[in-house]
């Protein structure tokens, strides 16, 4: 694979950042995961908001402007034979000297790597199965709230759990144990026909696919409803899905053991959200 480092394209086997990079050392920077469908971006414009978030919130200043970023993006997957599947732009604040303090640490790192879609790469087809982390909590919403700082240690304890439990995700719970999000990805559910997700104030991601559901669901005239549940709650969902640039809709067909049934209500949200897939990025001819 083919990816993008500093303003060069290059084999990823050929690519490195100087070992006093604060990405490596600190965590000190951001990322997005932007799907794209017949070779193009999918919501670029709504990635590229929540980029412009984090710049501002952790003051890492992004070298470019979106339309700059896209022609990278779109050379990339070209250059990648990529019609499906995701690109990653990682920021960091680039090389500077030991100790936390940003000072002297002036060129930013930019790196976009290629992925293929999730099905070509593990041939794992929907539904999956979830668990409940239990040994971490999600914080309250801080400075960190809303983009994707590149400090990730929550969701990487949170998988560990799902892995030791041969489970494809883990349930995240808030500070006050109420459901939240998954470690990747928004949680949705129907409950009397309502579909229902946990309030931001969880501290869950702002979603760029969260906010298409719910623009999907208004069109459908669907009853939407942010609420404050126990994960316990979830187990006698009438439908129950995750949602994220990446992977799009995933329905779960399990939580913590406890089987949930398919819903036909997900499957129409599915094929409503493959439209808009195909209507916003074209044919890719």
């Amino acid at each position: 694979m083919i990816c993008y480092l500093n303003g060069t394209f290059l084999p990823v086997e050929h690519a490195s950042i100087p070992v006093q990079d604060r990405g490596l050392l600190y965590g000190d920077g951001f990322f997005e995961s932007i799907r794209v469908h017949n070779k193009a971006p999918f919501r670029w414009s709504e990635h590229w908001n929540r980029m412009e978030r984090a710049s501002r919130g952790l003051r890492i200043a992004l070298p470019g402007d979106a339309a700059r970023f896209g022609r990278v993006l779109t050379e990339l997957c070209l250059k990648n034979n990529l019609r499906d599947g995701v690109i990653r732009i990682t920021i960091s604040r680039g090389p500077g000297t030991r100790g936390y303090s940003p000072k002297g640490a002036t060129q930013t790192t930019v790196c976009l790597t290629a992925h293929p879609s999730r099905l070509e790469t593990t041939g794992k087809s929907e539904p999956i199965t979830v668990v409940t982390a239990r040994s971490i909590q999600l914080t309250p919403p801080n400075l960190l709230s809303g983009f994707k700082h590149a400090n990730r240690l929550i969701q990487v304890l949170a998988r560990m759990e799902a892995d030791d439990q041969n489970a494809d995700e883990a349930l995240l719970l808030d500070y006050s144990g109420n459901v939240a999000e998954s470690s990747g990805a928004n949680v949705f559910w129907f409950h009397n026909d309502t579909l229902c997700t946990p309030p931001l104030e969880t501290n869950a991601l702002p979603g760029v696919t969260r906010a298409l559901v719910r623009e999907i669901a208004a069109d459908l005239k669907w009853s939407v409803t942010e609420q404050l549940v126990p994960p316990e709650h979830l187990y006698h969902a009438e439908g129950l899905f995750l949602a994220n640039s990446s992977l799009g809709i995933v329905e779960v067909g399990s939580l913590d053991g406890h089987p949930i049934p398919m819903s036909p209500l997900v499957a129409a949200l599915r094929t409503a959200y493959q439209a808009r897939l195909d209507a916003e990025c074209g044919s890719g001819t």
